[in-house]
């Protein structure tokens, strides 16, 4: 079996799921709040990311940046998304250094399509048959550079998996976006149900959250189209600001060689945040949810994803 080609797959939601029941009692929601200032990195950040080696483009890109939850460990979450083609996710985190410098360490998550080349089964056939499959990339990345608080972010990227495939080198420059930040976040308003649907109107992904009940959401696996199954919980980091810390636990997610077997258990890990808040209204008014966040296995063993939903609040049946 030999690869012929890759190429970036695009994103897509399978068929109508429906919720059922909520996370257990250990899953509540934690209020923690820091004490971060005003010149903390922390904030929301519309990127342009420029690679500067391989396939050279530049790509509209989405990042949240959450500061420490304490002082004791100072090490803070990083998560993005790529805008035009939500399975490109980095995930993980950074430290704000001497001054207005940053070092991040992140996972770069996506999904390309192989084209594999097999004998045929009819043995008057001589040509190969040729077979697509979607596979799971996730390789490291290494972020360096400045900020200018409450203003823009100015970094340098670079990053190679242990098979020496590279993410490449390049440049991320982003505005910082006040507005959708300093907005206060709380229980309340992310507490309820939230859903995408699909083109025919079927609600395609669902998430439910009861406040201590935690969370329980239902959405399709982008590579196998099974469904997959989270657990978890949400934090607040700082009740001044409009990011959420996430962990949930994937499950019954994908497929295994083995027929009858469990598919793997992902902690998944990373940051949300509420969207489309109308003018002068509370966060509690939002009706957009956006949700960015990762698995850490070992690298390149195919089973670390990252996940990106994009959420409507549901006002009805």
């Amino acid at each position: 079996m030999s690869v012929l080609h890759r190429r970036t797959a695009g994103f897509v939601l399978a068929a109508s799921l429906m919720l059922a029941g909520c996370g257990s009692e250990s899953d509540r929601i934690d209020v923690d709040l820091d004490g971060s200032g005003e010149n903390a990195v922390a904030g929301i950040y519309r990127v342009t990311l420029s690679s500067t080696t391989g396939n050279s483009r530049d790509e509209d890109w989405l990042f949240l940046l959450a500061a420490p939850q304490s002082t004791v460990e100072p090490v803070a979450r990083i998560a993005g998304y790529d805008r035009n083609d939500p399975q490109r996710i980095m995930v993980g985190q950074y430290r704000q250094g001497v001054g207005q410098t940053l070092t991040g360490a992140l996972r770069f998550y996506d999904i390309v399509t192989e084209e594999i080349e097999e004998p045929s089964e009819d043995p008057e056939v001589e040509e190969p048959v040729i077979t697509e499959i979607e596979v799971r990339r996730t390789r490291s990345l290494t972020l360096s550079g400045v900020f200018d608080p409450r203003n823009t972010l100015d970094a340098t990227f670079t990053g190679q998996s242990e098979d020496g495939d590279s993410v490449g080198d390049g440049r991320v420059y982003g505005e910082y976006q006040e507005r959708a930040y300093e907005r206060l976040s709380s229980v309340a308003a992310i507490t309820g149900d939230w859903r995408r649907q699909d083109e025919f109107g079927f609600d395609a992904v669902t998430f439910n959250y009861g406040g201590d009940t935690g969370v329980f959401g239902l959405a399709p696996d982008p590579v196998s189209g099974s469904q997959c199954r989270y657990d978890g919980r949400f934090s607040l980091i700082n009740a001044r600001f409009n990011i959420y810390a996430i962990s949930m636990d994937q499950s019954g997610c994908g497929t295994t060689d083995t027929p009858g077997g469990t598919p793997p258990l992902r902690t998944m890990q990373g940051l949300a945040t509420l969207r489309d808040i109308p003018v002068g209204e509370d966060p509690e008014d939002a009706r957009e949810m956006l949700m960015i966040m990762g698995s850490a296995p070992s690298l390149d063993d195919g089973l670390a994803e990252g996940r990106v939903f994009r959420l409507e609040r549901s006002t009805g049946p």
